[in-house]
């Protein structure tokens, strides 16, 4: 694989890696992505995203997240991680505290508490790095981070 980056091919590599970055949390917003904490096993290809309304509902996605699912299947199951981190963090961030992040469970229908701005934070950082990492190493297809791997 050659490193050399021509000008036809700069769109396909940074394609992820701009979506993943920029467009993926602003469009998608992270905390949405938290009811897939109870997803398991992780999927594995687009063939697993959910298609119908029912199929959305129970894992707990909107349409433009079913979409992202078809769309780059390989961030699924980062994005699953992400998910899972943010609920354990949160709950052992919070455990000795009256508010022990117990309403995470409920996400992404969090109700309007100031703590909630800790779990959003939480979440898109959460998202930024499983994808960051899983990009560096490169478990991601073409992403500009993983070149050498």
């Amino acid at each position: 694989m050659s490193l050399v980056m021509t000008r036809h091919s700069t769109p396909n590599v940074f394609l992820l890696f701009w979506t993943a970055l920029f467009i993926l949390p602003f469009y998608c917003i992270s905390i949405k992505w938290l009811a897939l904490h109870r997803v398991q096993p992780a999927w594995t290809n687009s063939g697993d995203c959910p298609r119908s309304r029912e199929e959305r509902r129970v894992f707990g996605l909107i349409a433009y997240q079913a979409r992202v699912c078809v769309r780059l299947p390989e961030l699924i199951p980062h994005i699953i991680n992400a998910a899972s981190l943010t609920v354990d963090v949160c709950q052992a961030a919070f455990a000795d505290r009256r508010w022990n992040c117990s309403s995470i469970l409920t996400a992404p229908n969090l109700s309007a508490e100031l703590n909630s701005a800790f779990v959003y934070a939480l979440s898109s950082a959460a998202v930024t790095h499983q994808v960051a990492k899983a990009c560096s190493s490169g478990q991601l297809a073409n992403c500009p981070c993983g070149f050498g791997g």
